[in-house]
């Protein structure tokens, strides 16, 4: 067998790749502005009742939400045991990058959720209330360090869309992400029709996991051009020159 991927190569310095990638830090910059925009104009609240009441799927949000979460795990992880026991390198390298790139994207919501603690739309409220969509100040709702794990920004939408881009740019694929978008597209729609998120939260969570999913899977698609060698290699009875090594 040969040196697959796993998905813990070079985590740190991917760890420390993420945090100072530039389209990171203006994915980061872009998902503050446009939730102080939505969030202080209510625009978020306007928003809610359009998805949320008007276009309003429960069923659909309760079912994506179990997809959201399992999902990036159960594909990603096939796809590395698969790639691993058939020493299928290209796909363990996608499998293993779309795992590290979930898991650094997890990592990260968690601590801004717990960091900006913004109210849920239903702030703990009851579903079947009828009056649940009459609190546009909860659109406005921020509770720093106090109020658990909180809506912001969106993990579901975070985690898929992460885990959709390792995949396609690991892979170098354009049907990896002909399935894998629409299908992280569907979770960030659920968390809105099935009223679980704000607008800002689903859009910072997809632009977050956009940018660290982009950069985990060209790090992992790197690695081919890492392993290769070049010089000299005997041809018979003369000499050439070649590359050789992991494909």
């Amino acid at each position: 067998m040969t040196d697959v991927a796993t998905p813990f190569d070079r985590l740190g310095a991917h760890v420390l790749e993420v945090a100072s990638d530039p389209w990171v830090i203006a994915a980061l910059a872009a998902s503050a502005g446009e939730t102080a925009a939505l969030s202080e104009s209510h625009a978020d609240h306007d928003l809610r009742l359009v998805f949320g009441r008007d276009l309003g799927a429960p069923g659909f949000g309760d079912a994506m939400v179990i997809v959201g979460w399992t999902a990036p795990v159960i594909v990603s992880g096939v796809a590395w045991v698969f790639g691993w026991s058939m020493d299928d390198t290209p796909l363990a390298r996608a499998g293993s990058a779309a795992l590290q790139a979930a898991g650094i994207t997890v990592a990260l919501t968690g601590l801004l959720k717990v960091a900006t603690g913004r109210a849920y739309p239903l702030n703990g409220g009851d579903p079947a209330d009828s009056a649940r969509y009459k609190h546009p100040d909860y659109a406005s709702e921020w509770h720093p360090f106090h109020n658990g794990i909180g809506a912001w920004p969106s993990g579901h939408a975070a985690g898929m869309f992460s885990a959709a881009a390792a995949l396609t740019f690991a892979s170098g694929s354009p049907w990896v992400g002909a399935v894998s978008f629409p299908a992280a597209g569907a979770v960030a729609c659920a968390m809105l029709v099935g009223d679980r998120h704000w607008t800002s939260d689903v859009l910072a969570g997809t632009l977050l996991g956009l940018a660290i999913g982009r950069n985990v899977g060209l790090a992992f698609a790197e690695q081919r051009a890492q392993k290769l060698t070049w010089g000299p290699t005997p041809l018979g009875s003369g000499a050439g020159f070649g590359a050789w090594g992991r494909f």
